[in-house]
């Protein structure tokens, strides 16, 4: 038997002093196989360059996550595009609804690019990985992904 990481950060910052060593544990610990989620604009590059680092054993998620969803604009959506030709790009993500940091992202932005995201990955055949998390006993983002899903 063997693992896969299904969602991983380590170029996180808090892995810059050791990430070579985090990933060798990783590995050394029976781990086959990760894959690190990307999921604003300036994490997509490196996550394809640590996929190119180690091209058997990870493999890449690349997307807008809800909270970071108004930094979307024009360019991150032509880099996007392009990007998600790369073989390392398995799917999109962490893409979503996230109503608990709303200041962060208002819900009509995390809306519009959800289904943005969901289109692109229509269009570029790849998986989804999502991200939906409500606040307090609202469970309408959860309604709303599922309206989504079933629609796009």
């Amino acid at each position: 038997m063997y693992f896969i990481d299904s969602h991983a950060h380590i170029n996180d910052e808090a892995f810059d002093a050791d990430r070579e060593e985090v990933i060798k544990r990783v590995f050394e610990s029976g781990v086959y196989k990760f894959i690190e989620i990307a999921c604003e604009t300036k994490e997509w590059h490196p996550a394809l360059d640590l996929c190119k680092q180690y091209p058997q054993q990870t493999a890449a998620v690349l997307g807008i996550h809800p909270q970071v969803a108004q930094t979307y604009d024009d360019a991150a959506r032509a880099l996007l595009d392009k990007l998600l030709k790369d073989p390392h790009a398995a799917a999109v993500g962490e893409i979503g609804l996230d109503y608990v940091f709303l200041d962060a992202c208002p819900k009509d932005i995390q809306l519009r690019v959800f289904e943005e995201m969901l289109s692109l990955a229509g269009r570029v055949q790849k998986p989804i990985v999502l991200h939906v998390r409500r606040e307090g006993e609202d469970y309408e983002p959860y309604d709303q992904t599922f309206h989504l899903l079933k629609h796009n």
